[in-house]
């Protein structure tokens, strides 16, 4: 359990890097930034977003599951608002950045399914 959270925790700090990388609206001062801001998401993701979803619940039904993906553009948002040194330029950058974290999440649980 213990190695999943870190192996999640890893693979979210590697994801906010390229999403940093990739555009510019995302910008993240030092390695202490990219270890905050993924904490806070972890955390945002596990207390606010389940509220969220179920206040939400009637619109992601009607959209075959597809708000989910405008929720965490929120969370990303929440967290570059909680974080200092971590700065979410637009909601376009923050959903594009959401999805990178998803695609990089997805591919580490793929490498470390086995384990």
């Amino acid at each position: 359990k213990l190695k999943k959270i870190f192996i999640k925790f890893i693979s979210t700090i590697a994801a906010l890097w390229v999403a940093e990388y990739l555009l510019s609206g995302v910008k993240v001062d030092g390695i202490e930034s990219f270890a905050t801001a993924a904490i806070v998401l972890g955390i945002v993701n596990t207390f606010v977003k389940p509220l969220i979803i179920l206040f939400t619940l009637p619109i992601t039904l009607l959209s075959l599951g597809t708000f989910i993906f405008i929720i965490n553009g929120i969370m990303i948002l929440l967290t570059s608002y909680l974080v200092p040194g971590f700065e979410i330029s637009s909601f376009g950058d923050g959903l594009i950045c959401a999805i990178i974290i998803f695609v990089v999440n997805f591919v580490a649980d793929m490498l470390f399914k086995k384990e």
